[in-house]
Parts: C-alpha cells; sequence; structure tokens
C-alpha cells in the first residue's frame, strides 16, 4: 500500500484502570509519531459496533446522560502536540469492514483481547451483540445514529447552558438554581474534564436550591451565598 511502518514500544503503570492507561499510551504514541511525521489527524478504525458496545456500557454503568457513545473526532488530549483523533467508520458495521477488507485483498487482524470473556466489553461483544444482531438485523446503524443525535444533543446543551450562566470558572448561584435539577447535574459533570461522581454533583445541586448562605467544599468546588466555583488545580 505504500504506507510506512513505525514500531514504537510503550510502557503502561500497572495500577489503576489498566486498559484505560493503555489506551491513553498508545494514543499519545500515535499523537507523537504523527506529529514526527508531519500529520495533524490519527485515524482509527472504530466501527459502528464498538459504538453500540460503548452506548451499552454507558447506559448500563450509569453514566449520565445523554449517553455520547464514542466521538467522530476530538483532540487527542495531553502531550499530543496538536494532533486530532479521528473515527470516520462509525457508521459502518464490523461485517461491512470485514467484507471490505476481504474484497480488496487485506488481511483481518484480531487483537487477541477483543475475545477475552475476563473482559466487560468482550463479553458484551461475545455475548450480547450476537442475539442483537438475530433480533433486530441492522439495529446496530439505527443505535449508532442514536448515540451520533446524542452527541450533537449535548453539543446544543453546553453550548445553551455557557450562554445562559457563562463559561465559569465561577457562576451566580441564582441563575444556576433556576436551572432543572437533571439538566444542572448533567451540565456541571460536563464543565470539568475529571471525572466527578454522581453523588458529589448531586450534593451541589442541592446545595445551590437551599436557602443556606454558609460556604461549603466539595472535592474542586466551592459555593458561597452568592457563587459556585471550579477550584482550579495549582
Amino acid at each position: 500500500m505504500g504506507v510506512p511502518f513505525v514500531r514504537k514500544d510503550i510502557e503502561v503503570p500497572r495500577d489503576g484502570n489498566l486498559m484505560a492507561r493503555a489506551r491513553e499510551a498508545r494514543y499519545l504514541a500515535l499523537s507523537e509519531a504523527a506529529a514526527a511525521s508531519g500529520a495533524n489527524v490519527v485515524v482509527t478504525a472504530h466501527h459502528a459496533d464498538d459504538q453500540v458496545e460503548s452506548l451499552l456500557m454507558q447506559v448500563f454503568r450509569g453514566d449520565r446522560p445523554p449517553y455520547p457513545g464514542t466521538a467522530w473526532a476530538r483532540p487527542m488530549g495531553t502531550g499530543s502536540a496538536g494532533v486530532a483523533l479521528a473515527r470516520p467508520f462509525l457508521d459502518v458495521s464490523r461485517a461491512e469492514l470485514r467484507e471490505c477488507a476481504f474484497a480488496l485483498g487485506l488481511e483481518w487482524a484480531e487483537d487477541p483481547s477483543n475475545l477475552d470473556p475476563a473482559r466487560r466489553r468482550a463479553r458484551l461483544r461475545l455475548d450480547v451483540m450476537p442475539p442483537l444482531h438475530a433480533i433486530f438485523g441492522n439495529g446496530t446503524a439505527h443505535a449508532a445514529a442514536y448515540a451520533h443525535l446524542m452527541q450533537d444533543w449535548a453539543a446544543i446543551a453546553r453550548e445553551h447552558m455557557q450562554r445562559m450562566v457563562g463559561a465559569g470558572p465561577v457562576w451566580d448561584r441564582r441563575l444556576l438554581a433556576r436551572i432543572s435539577p437533571e439538566l444542572l447535574t448533567w451540565w456541571l459533570g460536563q464543565t470539568v474534564e475529571s471525572s466527578v461522581p454522581e453523588a458529589t454533583l448531586r450534593a451541589i445541586v442541592r446545595a445551590l436550591r437551599d436557602d443556606s448562605d454558609a460556604p461549603r467544599q466539595w472535592n474542586g468546588w466551592a459555593l458561597d451565598g452568592r457563587t459556585l466555583s471550579h477550584l482550579q488545580p495549582d
């Protein structure tokens, strides 16, 4: 195909969420390789079945709606040297990609971890997705389209909220208290990159709507009589 191959070995810390740390290290290595070659986009082969699996996992984990699934494109994060991540096949099923690869004479490579039943996503892929395909036929395309629509709705909601109350990190308590608790809980969780426990967000929302002016703090948040602030890390 005339595409150069670059190999880069990475080391992944064994503590915490191993899969998340491995993904971060892998994307960092990819962004560094892209930057070194003068490219500004890394393209991955995530497909519609991946999108549906992400959506189902987010629902059953109890993630806050709307469930965004997997984003079409995004910055690759800290240390990525301005390189973006793009996933152009999110509306193409795994079966369609396999057929295309075979038609082009390409060898299909399967990551062994995709078939490891000890991994939650692999069990979902092996035990849940086949019956769903059998029952709903082309349901993968519909579910993937739903996830894309949720992403659009989430973007609209974030833009609307920012126009209403500002970008922060300090907000007028009175304005926030007028917003429905569910929307406010979701939006607060979207305003910071780090994960905030649902219980913490709901405690903040309840406090915003009570009559106390006493200063209160949660992990990374502070509330007084007039404002809610997201405390920036040192």
